[in-house]
């Protein structure tokens, strides 16, 4: 989405919080914990990444292109700012929305 200079009233910065609740979500979505993403990234700890699920820091640039790896997602879905619009998470298990994607169907929480 393109914006028009107008439209942004301020300096757009990375919602810490909001990215942090994606890492976690996705997480969740692949069945991962925060050891498996601690041996996929190879860091010393799992603190860093507590620290971005709690949305205290972010995650390095080559951490979050890793991670979208990991997830299988681009690095623009895990990163949220007041200027993106929610994302939204599909669980391709529930067959009762029907849709076009090939792919069993939806439901579409939030976060």
């Amino acid at each position: 989405m393109m914006y028009k200079i107008q439209e942004i009233n301020s300096f757009p910065s990375i919602d810490r919080v909001e990215t942090g609740k994606r890492i976690k979500q996705y997480m969740d979505i692949q069945g991962l914990s925060v050891k498996d993403v601690k041996e996929f990234l190879h860091l010393g700890s799992v603190q860093s990444i507590y620290h971005w699920i709690e949305g205290k820091t972010l995650p390095s640039m080559d951490n979050l292109f890793a991670l979208g790896i990991l997830f299988g997602v681009m690095v623009d879905d895990i990163v949220s700012s007041e200027h993106t619009p929610p994302k939204i998470f599909y669980d391709y298990t529930d067959n009762s929305i029907p849709h076009d994607s090939g792919r069993p169907a939806m439901k579409c929480p939030t976060i």
